[in-house]
């Protein structure tokens, strides 16, 4: 073998280790933002539901939404809106026509007590999915105090 040819094997191999170590800085990056959201995703205060639209299916819930509806993560990825609401065909609405501010409605959680919320939603679409991000406050809590033991 001649000493281009050996020249150009090694040129190549270096490309490719180049490329590797690209991708490689490009994973770790990705798992930094993924680990950084989820740390995000766990430990924010309001609830959060990502819901797909077509059909109100939960697809990702935070604890503080597992919490406020008194659902496991796993129970509460097997509902959809409808069983979340005391007016579904009003929720309905809401994902077809857009809202991305709700002032009232009523909520239930797992034992069927009536919580009312506020709601804030943004809309994406994932791949061809559209899904609804919703932050769910409870009324009692809206700015962050608990009202529930005031007078009125």
């Amino acid at each position: 073998m001649c000493i281009k040819t050996l020249y150009e094997k090694w040129n190549q191999k270096k490309k490719d280790w180049d490329r590797i170590q690209c991708l490689l800085r490009k994973l770790a990056l990705a798992h930094k933002q993924l680990r950084m959201y989820k740390e995000f995703w766990d430990n924010v205060s309001e609830a959060m539901l990502l819901v797909r639209i077509e059909d109100g299916q939960i697809l990702d819930a935070n604890p503080a939404a597992c919490s406020l509806y008194g659902y496991s993560k796993d129970d509460i990825l097997k509902i959809t809106m409808k069983e979340l609401t005391v007016d579904p065909k009003s929720t309905r609405n809401v994902a077809n026509e857009k809202i991305e501010y709700v002032p009232l409605r009523y909520h239930l959680n797992h034992d069927g007590t009536t919580i009312p919320i506020t709601a804030t939603i943004t809309y994406f679409n994932d791949e061809g999915i559209d899904v609804a991000a919703c932050i769910i406050r409870p009324l009692h809590t809206y700015d962050g105090v608990d009202r529930r033991h005031e007078s009125v």
